[in-house]
């Protein structure tokens, strides 16, 4: 197996666990109706979710103030924009209370869920690359945001430590990247799996985030790894392994499952994990998401709306559903053809 998303990545419905009791907006939300404030911090608001962090609490400008702007951004061609990261420790704790309080807020619609997870997947990616802001962060952030925020972090510098002994690419890979199946969809898959064999679907879900961004990559090489759940085919062919198609998210989901009883599961998680992928840092990853989602199984619509970016020379480079090419591209000749992925300057 291999980790092919950087999740967090490299990387979540309704009915799951408590939502918050803030007023649900009534303005329809689209990453083109984005707040134009500065990104040195974000405060929490009660507003329409935005992908750009708003501005931190002072004094109200006059009406005859200039409204303060961040540069215009480019869309994907699929009308999606990537957020903007605050610059300061406590601006970006309140750009994840933001997206946290959005991704709870009662009646929010999938499109406003998608935003406020793409917000709260970079505003992570930031923290994973600045262990020196932990202090002031977490001083900053809400109290009922700091284990999840934890347990997010963890596994964030987990897949940066597991990713720190290779070098970073010059390239963009032979990738589609696809829309996932529904939310509640998915997670039936992993309920399923769980109750056939035991595993937990949170860990299910948690290799699914990892590998391919809850299968938002499929890989068009036919060489190495394949599907949602990234198995080799000599794996998949395994006798009792895989069964139907291999690039079929619930058929590769119950193949996993049934791959981690194989090497040791339930009963030594951590030794099944590391089977699935032989790294330390893949282990604590999959244990942190699965605990975050144990713990507080709302965290599913944060990470289930994460987005797929790429580790590069160049920075975190955002590849959005509907990116397709069939053969390796240059770094400098893709980033100059679509400049709406260039990496955000606190992600670089």
């Amino acid at each position: 197996m291999v980790t092919s998303c950087s999740a967090g990545p490299s990387a979540s419905p309704s009915g799951l666990s408590e939502r918050a009791d803030e007023p649900a907006t009534t303005t329809p939300l689209t990453e083109s109706s984005v707040t134009e404030l500065p990104v040195a911090a974000a405060q929490p608001s009660a507003g329409p979710p935005t992908d750009q962090p708003t501005q931190e609490a002072g004094p109200t400008p006059s009406a005859a103030s200039p409204t303060p702007s961040v540069p215009a951004q480019i869309a994907a061609p699929n009308g999606r924009i990537t957020p903007q990261v605050a610059a300061t420790a406590t601006g970006l704790a309140q750009q994840i209370a933001q997206a946290e309080r959005g991704l709870l807020a009662d009646g929010a619609t999938p499109a406003e869920l998608a935003v406020w997870g793409h917000q709260h997947q970079v505003a992570i990616r930031k923290l994973g690359y600045e262990p020196d802001w932990d202090i002031e962060f977490f001083e900053a952030l809400p109290s009922e945001f700091q284990a999840r925020t934890l347990l997010h972090v963890s596994a964030r510098r987990s897949l940066i430590d597991l990713s720190s002994g290779y070098d970073a690419a010059d390239f963009i890979p032979a990738w589609q990247i696809i829309d996932p199946e529904p939310a509640d969809a998915l997670l039936s898959y992993y309920q399923q799996a769980e109750a056939a064999t035991g595993i937990e679907w949170e860990y299910l879900a948690a290799i699914n985030l990892i590998e391919t961004g809850m299968g938002r990559i499929r890989g068009l090489s036919s060489a190495g790894a394949q599907g949602p759940m990234q198995f080799l085919p000599t794996t998949w062919d395994e006798a009792g392994i895989g069964q139907g198609d291999i690039n079929n998210p619930q058929d590769a989901i119950n193949g996993a499952a049934r791959y981690l009883v194989r090497r040791g599961g339930p009963g030594d998680m951590s030794g099944a994990i590391w089977g699935y992928n032989n790294s330390d840092d893949y282990v604590s990853a999959v244990q942190a998401y699965a605990a975050l989602l144990r713990q507080d199984p709302a965290a599913y619509a944060a990470i289930y709306n994460w987005e797929i970016y790429f580790y590069t020379q160049a920075g975190d480079v955002w590849l959005p559903a509907g990116f397709r090419t069939d053969e390796v591209i240059d770094l400098t000749d893709f980033l100059a053809a679509n400049p709406w992925s260039a990496p955000d300057p606190g992600l670089r």
